[in-house]
């Protein structure tokens, strides 16, 4: 039989939150993103560019949403789980906003405007 070469994946492995969900030891990255859709037609070969997708952030507590055209949206999970009151327009929660936006940008090579 022949050896196979082994390759190391890049990313963070789940198996620890898996065992342990309310472990609080992660090496990973604090929120997760997600792109929602583009307004470009694309395909996995030519995906759409950053500034074309919607994008969600979750933190443990938040989830931010940023459209290509620039809105946002901002929902407190730990007391509105079905996302009903958008708190983007809130004074008190511009810095977690910002955070997140930070953040999001950071990792999708986005250029903050503000």
């Amino acid at each position: 039989m022949a050896s196979q070469a082994v390759s190391s994946l890049e990313g963070h492995s789940l198996a620890g939150l898996c065992r342990s969900p309310q472990s609080t030891e992660w090496d990973g990255l604090s929120c997760a993103i997600t792109a929602i859709e583009s307004n470009t037609p694309t395909s996995a070969a030519d995906p759409a560019q950053a500034n074309d997708q919607h994008f969600s952030v979750r933190s443990r507590t938040h989830r931010y949403l940023r459209y290509s055209n620039g809105e946002e949206e901002l929902y407190d999970h730990r007391v509105d789980p079905f996302e009903w009151n958008n708190l983007s327009g809130d004074e008190g929660t511009r810095q977690i906003k910002k955070g997140l936006r930070d953040f999001l940008f950071q990792q999708v090579g986005l250029v903050n405007d503000e």
